[in-house]
């Protein structure tokens, strides 16, 4: 419990500190919120697991070799973004 809370309060501090920096510096480039985005999917839990309560056979692979469509698109999404930026 304290973990979760813990994990929380940092992304809560982490968000609002993205957000007072692009306040005081407006040459800041709004891409930086690809990193973020990209810092949150890919050091968590997988994202399909997020999503505990929907139906889960959209999110689930027939095996373990296929992969999971779902993280592969978000991936997938996040790269073409980061390629867009450079």
């Amino acid at each position: 419990m304290t973990g979760s809370l813990a994990l929380i309060a940092f992304s809560i501090w982490l968000i609002w500190l993205f957000y007072r920096d692009g306040k005081e510096r407006p040459s800041v480039s709004r891409s930086i919120w690809i990193v973020l985005a990209w810092g949150l999917t890919h050091g968590t839990r997988p994202v399909t697991s997020w999503f505990v309560g929907l139906d889960q056979d959209i999110f689930q692979s027939r095996s373990r070799d296929e992969g999971n469509p779902a993280e592969a698109l978000i991936s997938l999404i996040l790269i073409i973004a980061g390629l867009i930026v450079l």
